[in-house]
């Protein structure tokens, strides 16, 4: 077996200053805050119920086999690709190859999935499972999870240390199964679905302390920025460097003016994103508090394209908002 590549030897090499980045965010313009008009929020009652497929059989949406019994949409060209018709809604999909002769031309097989991240504050106030349900991600990357936390027709992975007492660090919330991997850092759950490996993470924020669950402090300037660095470089040796999703409560912005974080911190956490081969379609998404850059973040592979990023107002919820994206994943 062709052994794994020294990936702390790689990582050393990206310390600040980092130099020239590729962008952070890929999102088309435009898609910035924009709901995607063929998916619906729900109004807060649960995932939409299973539509009727007797108008016409049904058709591959990219979400679990339980969602996708929805009637065969009618088909039309668009610029691009095939645009299916659903009253005023309409979506692109299946875009063909540009490249490609028109004759030769076929549709390219990728699949729809929604992905948010949460830090829940440990809180269970009322409302929060709706908050959760009416977001209708497929996958969930949660933090400060409490141990009660349950949702209906999600899968849950924890992991396995606990931030506080009845308190996990992260959680792995999925819709279709699931399979647990060992914690990659102590803050961190990692889980498999449908082939891609998912991770929720909190990294160290200004304040966090050390030992034991924040080890690597440098000299005293520098106390925040070695804590952050030894965290990501433990996630960049343990994760896959493809068909990987990382989130959660990363407590740095990664531009703009740095609130929870440190900027030597951001400069490891950029490092670690561009070592994974990892975009961040929340990067440039407005934070709670005005002026600032969001501290949660959702990255996924700069292979996939992302349709949709925004915030959703938890106010009075958690002392965090949520964050959503969309983006279609290429078949293998």
């Amino acid at each position: 077996m062709r052994s794994r590549p020294d990936n702390a030897r790689h990582f050393d090499g990206l310390r600040s200053p980092l130099g020239p980045h590729p962008p952070l965010v890929r999102t088309p313009p435009g898609w910035i805050g924009q709901r995607r008009s063929a998916r619906p929020l729900t109004d807060g009652a649960g995932p939409p119920a299973k539509a009727s497929s007797a108008a016409g059989g049904s058709y591959r949406c990219g979400r679990p086999a339980r969602w996708c019994q929805l009637p065969r949409p009618s088909w039309r060209e668009g610029g691009g690709g095939k645009v299916a018709n659903r009253g005023s809604a309409t979506r692109k999909i299946a875009p063909t190859c540009r490249g490609l002769p028109r004759s030769a031309r076929v549709p390219c097989e990728c699949r729809s999935v929604r992905i948010g991240t949460w830090n829940m504050a440990g809180w269970l106030k009322p409302g929060w499972k709706e908050f959760l349900l009416a977001a209708d991600c497929d996958v969930w990357l949660l933090t400060e999870v409490n141990e009660t936390v349950q949702l209906p027709d999600y899968c849950m992975h924890r992991g396995n240390a606990r931030m506080a007492a009845r308190r996990s660090w992260a959680a792995v919330f999925s819709r279709a199964p699931l399979t647990p991997l060992p914690d990659p850092h102590v803050a961190s759950a990692a889980a498999v679905i449908d082939g891609i490996t998912y991770c929720s993470s909190i990294l160290p924020w200004r304040d966090s302390g050390g030992e034991p669950t924040w080890p690597g402090a440098e000299p005293p300037r520098n106390l925040h920025s070695g804590r952050t660095r030894y965290a990501v470089r433990q996630l960049v040796c343990a994760l896959p460097h493809q068909d990987l999703v990382w989130g959660g409560d990363w407590n740095h912005a990664l531009s703009g003016d740095e609130y929870a974080g440190s900027k030597g911190g951001r400069a490891h956490v950029r490092a670690a994103v561009n070592l994974l081969g990892l975009q961040v379609p929340t990067a440039e998404l407005p934070h709670r508090l005005d002026g600032l850059l969001s501290i949660d973040h959702i990255a996924v592979p700069t292979s996939w394209t992302v349709r949709d990023a925004r915030r959703l107002d938890a106010t009075g919820l958690s002392d965090h908002d949520g964050y959503v994206v969309d983006v279609e994943v290429p078949a293998p």
